[in-house]
């Protein structure tokens, strides 16, 4: 029985350390936003080319650590989940976004239905606008 929980260990640690496996970061800095969004009806046929517009400004901020859209089968909802290295640069990439001609696109295209910040335990209790999200625990592949 004692080699049978050694041989489970052993392989256990073996495959945590093929994936490189890292505990999360519960006093991390970075966080991640999920947009949930429903597609206006008259710009469905127009989404695909905003949001390679919107991909490649995005591209041109700093501290962005992904930036991805996700499109329903039926093309009536979005999702975007996006990392940055903070919440500031979450808001200073908002900031950008929405005073730009894009951001006006992206209002007339776009309703959406929620916000989701999710972080470490450095992240304020509440931001308007934003459903906050505090990390209790995980762990990341790299």
């Amino acid at each position: 029985m004692k080699q049978i929980l050694f041989i489970s260990f052993l392989l256990s640690a073996i495959v945590c350390n093929a994936q490189k496996l890292t505990a999360t970061d519960v006093n991390s800095s970075e966080v991640t936003v999920l947009v949930d969004i429903k597609v206006n009806p008259q710009f469905k046929s127009e989404v695909k080319s905003l949001v390679k517009d919107l991909v490649e400004q995005t591209m041109k901020e700093a501290n962005v650590i992904s930036y991805n859209y996700y499109l329903s089968p039926d093309g009536e909802k979005v999702l975007i989940i996006e990392q940055y290295k903070s919440l500031s640069v979450f808001q200073d990439h908002g900031k950008t976004l929405f005073s730009s001609p894009l951001g006006k696109k992206f209002t007339s295209y776009f309703t959406v239905n929620s916000i989701v910040v999710a972080g470490g335990d450095n992240l304020p209790d509440s931001v308007p606008r934003f459903t906050i999200m505090k990390s209790i625990d995980g762990f990341n592949s790299k």
